[in-house]
């Protein structure tokens, strides 16, 4: 690797319009898979580097903080790699110093959008005895032979987690990866709450009846807001895992998939997580219903990757079908068939944080309690609360042997094939039967 230097004429490339580009910048962009016109609208570049061993890494970083002066944000091992912030020059430079193997990813903002505008289709502020809570079949069942994921632990990387009533005793730990850095449970988006509730409340705001699927089940908050800090997450869950117990990690979340997942790096620090001995439910996104739309990291194959199902707000399973935004397989670079199963996210009310965007008259709520949200992200906690009961039921049950179980747990009864529902309706009680035989 020749010396980075910070001297010499630079073509700089212009910020005021993505037609100007530099050809030396526009050639190390596509070099490193980088889209030139996305670089071109950024004055600065948050990105995330991973390289081929440790070593590399740490030279690299070295060379990066002596000779251009670039702070490590987040030094991320499960990728062997950092995170820093640049300029387009300093990108310009970077690209002659990365090692064959090596992958560099601008970070991205997440959205945290739902699905659906449920407020044409369900009335505001409903009363609590007629509101409708579409859940996984059996659940209950589940939870009447004692199993409600209570001694395991659930982190939920997401916008936040607000201490609401129907789990705030069972938090046992939070970190802040945003800017702001809160030193205590918070959530003014108020998507990572809504999925905390529909994965571990316990109900008590509405005298059982919109429980979780695992009301018994700790949480851990680790708030993000971009995919650098949702990698940079992962990494903090495994490094703590063992201190706090964890044992499954909720995903609500993802974005486009640009890129193969074996050189996507949000798909990767995911495989690390697996690899570590995480179970790692994650959500198809809501990009649907055309093919090749599914999220990273969802596009990993080893995840365990789950869309929305529709139930139409009504007990009766004939007018079911997959939700209509729900991401569809196969995956549009390794044509991976995905997602791997089904839960419903259709209009699933999950615990509501108080002032958050999610708190708005305009939105279906209950008594500011509780929210109805659609989505995959709505799905997934579902499927991560049943492991956790599961994982109650048989402590020897790993990553791998779960996934197969659900997915022999799932039933196809809609129309629609593996790449619309994967394996199909999880059966909750069905998975129990099975994980209680393997024990």
């Amino acid at each position: 690797m020749r010396a980075l230097a910070t001297t010499g004429a630079v073509d700089r490339l212009s910020t005021t319009g993505a037609d100007r580009v530099s050809a030396r910048l526009h050639e190390t962009c596509l070099s490193l898979g980088l889209d030139p016109r996305e670089v071109a609208e950024r004055e600065h570049l948050d990105v995330i580097i991973s390289l081929p061993d440790q070593a590399a890494c740490d030279r690299l970083e070295r060379r990066c903080a002596d000779e251009l002066g670039l702070a490590v944000r987040d030094r991320l091992p499960l990728l062997q790699g950092f995170s820093t912030r640049l300029d387009q020059e300093d990108l310009e430079l970077l690209g002659d110093e990365l090692p064959a193997g090596a992958v560099v990813a601008l970070d991205r903002p997440l959205t945290f959008l739902p699905m659906l505008d449920d407020s044409d289709v369900l009335p505001l502020d409903p009363p609590l005895e007629t509101a409708f809570q579409p859940f996984l079949p059996g659940i209950e069942r589940v939870h009447e032979q004692g199993f409600t994921g209570r001694g395991i632990t659930v982190a939920v990387i997401d916008s936040g987690l607000y201490p609401h009533p129907d789990f705030k005793e069972r938090i046992k730990d939070w970190v802040d990866f945003t800017t702001e850095r809160k030193p205590t449970p918070v959530d003014p988006v108020g998507h990572g709450t809504n999925v905390g509730g529909i994965l571990a409340g316990n109900g008590k705001l509405s005298g059982g009846k919109l429980k979780g699927a695992a009301p018994e089940a700790n949480l851990v908050g680790v708030r993000i807001g971009t995919v650098r800090e949702a990698i940079a997450g992962l990494q903090w869950v495994i490094d703590n895992k063992q201190r706090l117990g964890i044992q499954v990690v909720n995903l609500s979340l993802g974005e486009e998939a640009r890129l193969p997942f074996k050189q996507d790096l949000w798909a990767q620090a995911t495989r690390k997580a697996i690899e570590a001995g995480l179970v790692v439910v994650v959500a198809a996104g809501n990009e649907g219903p055309g093919a090749g739309s599914i999220s990273t990291p969802g596009t990993l194959p080893e995840a365990i990757t789950v869309g929305a199902y529709d139930n139409h707000k009504t007990p009766d399973p004939a007018d079911d079908s997959i939700a209509r935004d729900s991401s569809r397989g196969p995956t549009a670079h390794d044509q991976v068939a995905k997602p791997d199963l089904v839960a419903p996210g259709v209009r699933v009310y999950g615990a509501l944080s108080p002032g958050s965007r999610k708190d708005n008259a305009e939105r279906p709520r209950i008594a500011r309690d509780y929210s109805a949200e659609s989505g995959t992200s709505q799905a997934t906690p579902q499927v991560a609360g049943l492991v956790a009961c599961l994982l109650q039921a048989n402590p020897g049950l790993d990553h791998h042997s779960l996934k197969a179980l659900l997915k022999q747990a799932a039933v196809r009864s809609v129309p629609g094939g593996e790449n619309d529902q994967g394996a199909g309706l999880v059966q909750a009680d069905r998975a129990l039967e099975l994980a209680l035989q393997t024990r």
